[in-house]
């Protein structure tokens, strides 16, 4: 009969430990593998430069029931709110107080209030309203080194 390794906590052995670890880690990693080989016909294009149509209510509530996750319909976005389909078959919408969207150049954005330096002087990266700060002017015949 042999005796199982185990140190003076009650802990599995450094073998078994690591036997387990191993195991464990190679069925993770098998798995990520697995999950990048969705999108093969895209040409393998890194996922923030595809391009993707809004999801709508029909197609989130499919795909949230065949993968039991939420997933979010982006076709009912707004500046305050984000709406998601659940694995239930329930749809449940977060409203928020503020604004945490803002539509750029046609597309969704997060709200970003970082300054960017334009011809028309300085303006936030992502707002919902349009603000431009000057840059400040120079007078005729001043130095501006004051």
């Amino acid at each position: 009969m042999m005796r199982k390794e185990r140190n003076r906590f009650g802990v599995p052995g450094r073998r078994t430990t690591a036997a387990v670890l191993t195991a464990a880690l190679a069925a993770t990693g098998i798995t990520f593998i697995g999950l990048g080989l969705d999108h093969s016909d895209r040409g393998g294009a890194p996922r923030e430069d595809r391009t993707t149509a809004p999801v709508t209510e029909a197609a989130a509530l499919a795909r949230a029931v065949k993968t039991g996750k939420t997933v979010e319909v982006t076709a009912a976005r707004t500046a305050r709110s984000t709406t998601w389909a659940r694995p239930d078959g329930f749809l449940a919408k977060k409203l928020y107080s503020s604004p945490i969207l803002a539509k750029v150049g046609g597309e969704w954005r997060p709200v970003d209030y970082d300054l960017r330096r334009t011809e028309a002087g300085w303006e936030p990266t992502s707002t919902n309203a349009r603000m431009v700060f000057s840059a400040g002017s120079k007078a005729d015949g001043e130095d501006s080194d004051r």
